[in-house]
């Protein structure tokens, strides 16, 4: 597991679990979720923190702890730890299978 520091040090994860809330929050089915996050051009600001909170819940439901934070928690958090978006991208990158070329999903 791994963590990253928002309010507090918290659990973030990535994988099947985080895209179908992705999936979910972003009205899509989870193989358009797939294809949503494989176009770069279309990961924005607001998807990746979208993709961080998904994480983080991922993480607090692994670790079997309450999920007592919000969306808005987190850009709040942001706002307090620019570096958050850098640290919860790199745990993402790290966890994406390699692709076809060879490399590595990469986050704007």
């Amino acid at each position: 597991m791994d963590y990253v520091k928002a309010d507090k040090k918290r659990p973030i994860k990535f994988g099947t679990f985080a895209i179908r809330e992705f999936a979910k929050l972003k009205g899509l089915s989870f193989d358009g979720a797939l294809d949503y996050m494989n176009k770069e051009e279309n990961l924005d600001t607001e998807d990746v923190i979208l993709l961080v909170y998904c994480g983080f819940i991922y993480g607090a439901k692994k670790e079997k702890k309450d999920v007592d934070f919000t969306l808005d928690d987190l850009w709040m958090w942001v706002d307090e730890n620019p570096a958050l978006i850098q640290d919860a991208t790199k745990v993402w990158q790290e966890s994406v299978p390699e692709g076809k070329e060879g490399s590595k999903k990469k986050v704007k």
